[in-house]
């Protein structure tokens, strides 16, 4: 009946009903293979993202690594400040400083965050260049007046780059508070 209205004959529908299936089939083909190339897109997207937040995950670890061992010279510096002592850091001291993953920091998504851990880190060079220095001008100098009083200045200037990194790490973890990791959203929304 609805072939009589288009105009197709009874010995015609066949060929119709197939060419129409065939473009059917067609169109579910395009789609499934679009569909396909998105989800294998996605989950590429979701792999390197998984990757960024584990890294992301591993530099807070070794940022208060590096926290803690910049509060403890800071501690020291301030008890030898209060008691008016001078002491030398040897090169290997307990403030790590990160090189080695410095292309997967500028690859974090997250602009607050990834400014926030290269200023971090930026001010523990700066901290640990100081305290390199501060500990030759200890090592190469004689206990006169003035070079005490140079070094109580140095003392200072390292204790307020340890305030400094204190505020840096305290707006990092700010920012780390809402960020959203997405292996725990994946967790979250499998749970509900």
């Amino acid at each position: 009946m609805l072939g009589l209205a288009f105009g197709v004959t009874r010995a015609e529908a066949p060929a119709w009903v197939q060419a129409l299936g065939s473009i059917a089939a067609i169109g579910v083909a395009i789609f499934i293979a679009d569909k396909q190339r998105k989800d294998l897109r996605q989950q590429r997207i979701d792999e390197i993202r998984i990757h960024q937040d584990r890294v992301l995950k591993g530099l807070r670890s070794e940022m208060t690594l590096a926290f803690e061992g910049v509060k403890n010279i800071a501690a020291d510096i301030a008890s030898q400040y209060a008691s008016n002592k001078l002491t030398v850091y040897n090169e290997h001291h307990n403030v790590y400083v990160f090189d080695a993953v410095h292309e997967v920091v500028l690859s974090i998504p997250n602009d607050e965050i990834r400014v926030q851990i290269i200023r971090f880190y930026s001010g523990v060079r700066s901290f640990a260049r100081e305290l390199e220095i501060h500990s030759q001008r200890v090592k190469n100098t004689e206990d006169t007046g003035t070079i005490r009083d140079s070094l109580r200045e140095d003392q200072e200037w390292l204790l307020t780059c340890a305030k400094d990194l204190a505020d840096i790490k305290q707006s990092f973890d700010d920012a780390m508070e809402k960020y959203v990791f997405l292996e725990d959203d994946h967790a979250a929304s499998a749970n509900t």
